[in-house]
């Protein structure tokens, strides 16, 4: 039965987005589209790989990689239907593979939109025994092409958020200490859900909705600050820190359309 999930997940297709601005994409042949942008901010403007910001703590920070997975992207239509658009996804955000399209997903009005954040417990390899990465092809999001595979685990990484820092705020050289999270195993595992935003997904039409994704809140929440000269390397080997960035990156996130 496990195989056979998998098996099925081969034939689903994703389709990357590159673009410069969030104007919509125009509708192709008039067909039914639904697209989800994730755009990733820095202090509310639009984070550039490698530029120096300034985090929490005062330190010098840049990005110089940002990939992440979705699992089970879901809607909630206002009669309380629950469509479910897309089992997994792969984003390489800094590569500008920032927004999933999905065809002809149900039309309707909808309240509620939601996904995990990493690979779902169902089709990560440690809870399937019958795993075998082979299977997907280069273009699928669990292909071992997409380098999120941890092969000494026997699973996938999550999330990896990347990037050099300064602990000095008024340093002016190049960065040169290496931050590096790498969130994964099933207890990292998160869900972001949305209640009471409505959009609608009419026939024949693009809807596009956002979701920001505010990286210098990565670095803290309203319960949590990861100071990165301290805490600045999670591999699988440090589930507290994966756990912690995880929590943090869900808080992270907004909806907009």
């Amino acid at each position: 039965m496990r195989k056979a999930i998998y098996l099925a997940l081969v034939a689903l297709a994703f389709t990357g987005c590159k673009k410069d601005n969030d104007d919509p994409i125009p509708p192709v042949n008039e067909a039914t589209k639904l697209v989800v942008w994730m755009h990733a901010l820095y202090e509310d403007e639009a984070l550039v790989a490698g530029q120096t910001y300034f985090n929490v703590s005062n330190y010098r920070v840049n990005v110089t990689d940002l990939r992440l997975y979705l699992s089970h992207v879901y809607g909630v239509k206002d009669n309380g239907d629950t469509t479910f658009f897309r089992d997994i996804a792969f984003l390489d955000i800094l590569a500008g593979e920032n927004c999933l399209v999905l065809d002809n997903p149900d039309t309707g009005n909808y309240t509620s939109f939601g996904f995990g954040l990493g690979v779902a417990p169902e089709m990560n390899s440690p809870g399937n025994p019958d795993f075998n990465i082979a299977i997907f092809d280069s273009n699928h999001p669990l292909s071992l092409f997409n380098n999120m595979y941890w092969s000494w685990a026997a699973g996938y990484r999550f999330v990896i958020f990347d990037g050099k820092y300064d602990t000095d705020g008024g340093g002016t050289g190049e960065l040169i200490n290496g931050y590096s999270f790498h969130t994964g195993m099933d207890q990292s595992y998160r869900s972001k859900d949305w209640n009471n935003v409505p959009f609608s997904i009419e026939q024949n039409q693009t809807t596009d909705i956002h979701i920001d994704l505010a990286i210098d809140r990565i670095f803290y929440s309203a319960s949590d600050t990861i100071d990165i000269a301290i805490d600045n390397q999670s591999h699988g080997t440090n589930q507290e820190l994966s756990d912690r960035v995880s929590n943090n990156i869900i808080e992270a996130m907004t909806f907009r359309q």
